[in-house]
């Protein structure tokens, strides 16, 4: 008799138990992706949120106007420094980087399940946190040079990086002949 092959009393009792076998097991694969899938899912509609209420309204629209600076000045021009001015270079930069950061954040958020546009929400969020680290550790920012990491960019953006990483859409891939 061959190893692991059950003999032929063991394959008939095995199949005669096979359908209460079968039906007595859970189906423990398919809970792990439909998690995954939905944390995704609730990560997109945050995206959304985020994007068209902090980086378009708040972020974006108000200082391009010039009527919406409350938000600004609150948190950019007492960390960073850069006045809410869209005359200004450096404001005028900003607020375009924002913007894309918020264009970025609505794809992902509205296409959740394509890898690129997840990746590109993904890329907005280090991109804010690098943007953000380079200018506090300029000597002219209030901080004068010393980066606090207590910034929001680096608390919000940081952890929504690291749950964006932890349900990546996975890789389809096509089979044979197809």
């Amino acid at each position: 008799m061959q190893r692991g092959v059950p003999c032929r009393q063991c394959r008939l009792l095995l199949g005669l138990n096979a359908r209460f076998l079968l039906a007595s097991q859970p189906p423990a694969p398919v809970a792990s992706i439909s998690r995954t899938m939905g944390m995704r899912t609730y990560l997109g509609y945050f995206l959304v949120v985020w994007a068209v209420v902090l980086d378009f309204a708040l972020l974006g629209a108000g200082p391009l106007t010039g009527k919406g600076c409350g938000f600004w000045d609150d948190n950019i021009v007492k960390g960073l420094g850069i006045p809410c001015d869209a005359n200004n270079l450096s404001g005028l930069l900003l607020i375009n980087v924002y913007l894309l950061c918020g264009v970025m954040r609505l794809t992902a958020g509205l296409f959740s399940d394509h890898r690129g546009c997840w990746g590109a929400g993904l890329a907005s969020m280090v991109l804010e946190i690098a943007m953000v680290a380079q200018i506090y550790s300029l000597p002219s920012s209030p901080n004068k040079g010393v980066i606090d990491y207590t910034d929001g960019a680096f608390l919000l953006c940081g952890t929504m990086a690291v749950l964006m990483a932890s349900c990546f859409p996975a890789a389809e891939t096509k089979a044979k002949g197809d």
